[in-house]
């Protein structure tokens, strides 16, 4: 159920020492911390004509015990439930681990100079961005082995079913005034500001010309069907995702037996650069905006 996963991931969450929160990377200063007031947060979820709910979202209030950081994500799941309910329990640990790995690279604040407009900008450097994405990119490599290990299973019993379960993930970390949006997929973002309607992600489709480019040379191939671009023979409208390893893999890789597309540990650094946005046609890894939230 929603409320079994959102605990699952609040578990997780805390299962990591305080010490090992974002600390560091969403570094605060004491004016941001107290203008961050009380976070209130609300969802709805509706099952569609669909056989089962394949949503799944995810809000941690004091992510890793400080009180000051809260993440709200929400994974829209296609082609079955399975990847979406993996990456709520298991993004919020990973953006804790990598956000330790991050700080430790990066030096402390390693935001300092990160989020200072109260412009939505495009954030690749600062340590929360580089956090983010690995945490994505971790969320994903860690889902392959564990799907592996259950189509293995079923094989085993004599029940195999060549399944690729996928979703959108959007995420967004709050830290007191600073506000930090990753999104991979075609979900969206939306900062209200004086009753004005600010966009904080883009739509990852196949109907961007720049995601099609980026999908050919990665070896993916694309086709126009039922009005719009698709993606490979599974027709998936989304060039970015979590799952989808059909289609993360080139099609002439697919009779080989090593067609992982994971092959370093998912929190190393070599992984979280090499499976990069130009490496798989369809990729787990999110663009990141960040800005600073008026106090007024």
């Amino acid at each position: 159920t929603e409320a079994a996963n959102a605990a699952a991931a609040a578990a997780a969450a805390a299962a990591v020492p305080a010490a090992a929160s974002l600390q560091g990377v969403l570094s605060l200063t004491a004016a941001a911390a107290a203008a961050a007031g009380v976070v209130e947060s609300g969802a709805f979820g509706a099952l569609g004509p669909r056989e089962s709910m394949e949503d799944r979202h995810v809000v941690v209030q004091g992510l890793g015990g400080d009180a000051r950081v809260t993440l709200a994500a929400v994974f829209d799941g296609h082609r079955g439930y399975q990847a979406a309910v993996y990456a709520a329990a298991q993004l919020p640990r990973n953006l804790l681990l990598a956000s330790v790995l991050e700080g430790s690279s990066v030096g402390t604040p390693a935001i300092q100079q990160g989020a200072a407009s109260e412009q939505p900008a495009a954030d690749d450097s600062t340590g929360a961005a580089r956090a983010l994405k690995r945490s994505f990119l971790a969320t994903d490599a860690a889902f392959w082995q564990e799907w592996q290990a259950e189509m293995h299973a079923h094989a085993t019993a004599g029940q195999y079913n060549e399944r690729y379960p996928g979703c959108t993930a959007l995420a967004a970390v709050l830290a007191g005034a600073q506000l930090f949006v990753a999104n991979a997929g075609d979900g969206r973002a939306v900062l209200s500001r004086g009753g004005t309607a600010v966009p904080l992600s883009r739509q990852h489709t196949a109907d961007l010309q720049d995601e099609r480019e980026r999908v050919v040379a990665a070896g993916g191939t694309v086709s126009f069907r039922g009005g719009s671009w698709r993606v490979g023979t599974a027709a998936l409208q989304v060039t970015r995702a979590l799952g989808d390893f059909d289609l993360k893999v080139p099609p002439q890789q697919h009779s080989q037996q090593r067609c992982s597309p994971y092959s370093c540990n998912p929190l190393s650094s070599s992984s979280a650069s090499a499976n990069s946005s130009s490496s798989m046609p369809v990729t787990a890894e999110p663009e990141v905006v960040s800005l600073q939230l008026s106090t007024a």
